[in-house]
């Protein structure tokens, strides 16, 4: 997160101590990078959200027009992107729970903001990165959903813990023959071996039938799990076939014309034939 950009802060709060408390404890942190706005109802935060350029929102769950968890799942909707810290006068854990795991990226206590100013600006810094680095993730994964090539992951002995759709559509028989299928034998090993660092992983060719695969396999450190990246290279071989057929074609239809002349040159340079 850029510590330079002014921020842009929705307050969703209908009561006006509550209100006085947060501003106070924003200006207390020293931090002139914010731009506070308000909302009474969620209605009008709803509508300021619709309206865009808000980088967090502060959020009551008791409103005039809201009650409890339903009201940050409205706001969650309405914008999905924003990063989402509950407020809320009462310790509740199990609501605290529940909306941390609905998708809530902190839930604060109201009575510790008047304690710690510098308490709330954190909960915000940490919010947005924490729902910048969850946006990352989730958009690493979509890509591995959404990758046209084979991604598998197994752990050391080639279970399989993960496959993508084009994975589960071009080896429909991988799960049934876990762990003998050619693609999921040695992995071990073959992790075990040295890596190129340019690549970061170690490819092998693994061959199916017709068809020629090769195999990116990478280890991933903090699960003991190694993945796979599939790409079909099977016209690539079939490219480099006919190259090769070429060059010996070539080279064969190049060398015996060559032999004659060499050999005719011999004769003329020891003068056999005379001078």
């Amino acid at each position: 997160m850029d510590d330079h950009k002014r921020l842009s802060i929705l307050l969703i709060e209908d009561n006006p101590g509550d209100i006085r408390l947060i501003e106070t404890a924003l200006i207390e942190a020293g931090d002139a990078r914010f731009d506070l706005k308000l909302a009474d109802r969620l209605s009008t935060g709803l509508a300021r959200l619709a309206a865009g350029g808000v980088d967090v929102v502060l959020l009551d769950l008791s409103l005039p027009d809201s009650q409890g968890l339903e009201t940050f799942l409205r706001v969650q909707e309405r914008a999905s992107g924003v990063p989402i810290v509950v407020l809320s006068g009462l310790i509740d854990e199990g609501l605290a729970v529940e909306a941390v795991q609905k998708g809530a990226q902190d839930y604060l206590n109201k009575a510790y903001v008047p304690i710690d100013s510098g308490f709330l600006v954190r909960s915000v810094r940490y919010a947005i990165e924490r729902k910048r680095v969850e946006g990352e993730l989730l958009r690493l994964a979509s890509f591995a959903e959404q990758s046209p090539d084979p991604i598998i992951e197994t752990d050391a002995g080639g279970a399989i813990t993960y496959l993508n759709p084009a994975a589960r559509a071009q080896f429909p028989d991988l799960e049934t023959r876990t762990p003998r299928h050619p693609l999921l034998e040695g992995l071990q090993a073959a992790c075990s071996a040295p890596q190129d660092p340019a690549r970061g992983s170690l490819a092998r060719e693994v061959a199916l039938g017709n068809k020629v695969y090769e195999q990116h396999l990478s280890r991933i450190q903090d699960d003991g799990l190694i993945r796979s990246y599939i790409i079909d290279i099977t016209e690539r071989k079939q490219i480099e076939r006919l190259k090769d057929e070429f060059l010996s074609t070539v080279s064969h239809e190049l060398r015996t014309p060559l032999t004659t002349i060499k050999e005719f040159l011999g004769i003329i340079s020891d003068r056999i034939a005379g001078p």
